[in-house]
């Protein structure tokens, strides 16, 4: 979940409504399992038969909230790096072209000698 979620902020990808509700169920799922992880190890814990019969109820949580968010297919907020992107490359292109012609320049002027 860490992974994910650094994922998204390192790549800044927009979490729309589709996005942020897989996040929020599947965060919850992982939640309550580790949880339920740590508290069954304990032999003789009350609560070990509570969260037993918990997670069967909160992965069908976990179910409705991501058939919520993904009922109806909303889109993506759209990042402006698209532009910056294609003004990278146009740079890009721009200077490849200009050394490019230099070592075309020293290959005729070595050439000529």
């Amino acid at each position: 979940m860490i992974a994910i979620l650094g994922l998204l902020g390192y790549y800044q990808i927009p979490a729309g409504r589709n996005l942020r509700g897989l996040i929020w169920g599947y965060g919850l799922f992982i939640g309550t399992s580790v949880i339920n992880v740590a508290i069954r190890s304990q032999r003789g814990n009350e609560f070990s038969l509570l969260m037993q019969k918990l997670q069967p109820l909160v992965y069908d949580v976990a179910l409705i909230i991501w058939a919520a968010a993904l009922w109806s297919n909303q889109p993506e907020p759209q990042p402006d790096a698209g532009v910056e992107m294609e003004r990278n490359y146009q740079v890009l292109a721009a200077q490849t072209k200009m050394l490019l012609a230099r070592a075309f320049a020293h290959v005729v002027r070595s050439m000529r000698v």
